[in-house]
Order: C-alpha cells, then structure tokens, then sequence
C-alpha cells in the first residue's frame, strides 16, 4: 500500500539518502563525483536535509508498505507583491526512486 506523509527533521538521514539513490544513475551516466561536482544531489547528506528544515522547507514522502520511495520539499509564501493573500508554492528535491518512475503512483 502506497501512503504520503509528512516528514520532519528527524528523518534527515532517510530523506538524504533517498535523495542520493535516486540520483546515483545520473551521476554515474556523467561521471558525477563529489570531487568534481560536491554539490550534486548525488551527493545529498543529511546536513543539507536539516539546512532545507531551518529555511522552512517541508518534506513529505511516499512510502510504498512503509518503505519510502519518493519525497518533495516544498515551501509555501505569501508573497506581499501580489494579491492580498496569493499563495505560491515552491518545490525542490523531487526524488522518486528509479523503479517506479515513470508510473501512476497511486495512494490513498
């Protein structure tokens, strides 16, 4: 069974290293190193998870029979410059895991 939960700092260390699985293939496809690209997602540690926290991202994560799968940060701001009370939404570190890209993810 798929589920989406939110997550929180304490699983820095799950959501880094999801990160890091889901980018392996084209890291290694490009030659990708920590030497010569250490900012790469490929790369992913658990500080630039809890850096991602302190600015106030959120994270959620699909699990797949409690085993994550695939996670998005995402930060919400009220922007001042436009229509008193627009919303916008900013998402970073999509990451699903190269088995199940390219299929419907259902959850419930």
């Amino acid at each position: 069974m798929m589920d989406i939960k939110e997550v929180f700092v304490e699983d820095a260390e799950v959501i880094a290293h999801l990160i890091r699985e889901v980018n392996k293939p084209v890291a290694k496809e490009f030659g990708i190193t920590p030497d010569n690209c250490p900012k790469h997602p490929s790369c992913c540690e658990k500080r630039w998870v809890e850096a991602d926290f302190k600015r106030g991202e959120r994270y959620l994560m699909l699990t797949e029979n409690t085993l994550p799968v695939a996670c998005v940060a995402y930060e919400t701001k009220t922007m001042a410059s436009e229509k008193a009370g627009a919303n916008k939404a900013y998402l970073n570190r999509l990451s699903v895991l190269p088995e199940h890209q390219n299929k419907a993810l259902d959850w419930r």
